[in-house]
């Protein structure tokens, strides 16, 4: 088993894999734009290098991200401006909060966008030729400690207590 299977399913809260896929793909159907990298348009492709149209998520990526905003998120009324509530810091707070409990899962972008709109956060992308969107999420001091790299992080993270 590895070491991310055995966080997801340490006891948390959660919804089983088959679940997650099923939820899944009722989203994908509502945004079939909407690929692992994020939210892409027609510049993205011949800019971005490496970029395709995959929308084969890893679902256990998709699950860790559930985990995390069931723990720490909360919705609020209107999009936050805070750059805590971007879809990609929000991967890296993620990945550190896997880390921190033993397990780094590197989580995709996309991933975070997918579960917040399973989860009915509402979202604002940033522009056409960005990737990443904002949620209506409430940051707070938990979500904060676990973005405060924005650099990409390691899998020898370790939390400051």
């Amino acid at each position: 088993m590895s070491a991310a299977r055995q966080l997801l399913e340490s006891g948390a809260p959660e919804m089983p894999l088959t679940e997650v896929r099923r939820r899944a793909a009722a989203v994908l159907r509502a945004h079939p734009q909407l690929t692992v990298d994020g939210w892409p348009d027609g510049w993205c492709v011949g800019h971005l290098p490496g970029f395709d149209h995959d929308r084969d998520f890893d679902m256990e990526q998709v699950r860790a991200v559930l985990l995390f905003l069931t723990a720490f998120g909360e919705r609020q009324q209107t999009i936050s401006n805070e750059y805590e509530a971007d879809s990609y810091y929000l991967k890296y707070a993620v990945g550190n909060w896997t880390a921190a409990r033993g397990a780094f899962v590197d989580v995709k972008n996309g991933a975070v966008i997918l579960a917040a709109l399973m989860l009915g956060y509402e979202f604002r992308e940033h522009s056409p030729r960005d990737l990443d969107c904002q949620f209506n999420l409430v940051v707070d001091s938990a979500i904060r400690y676990y973005t405060r790299s924005y650099r990409p992080f390691s899998p020898l993270f370790q939390p400051a207590h």
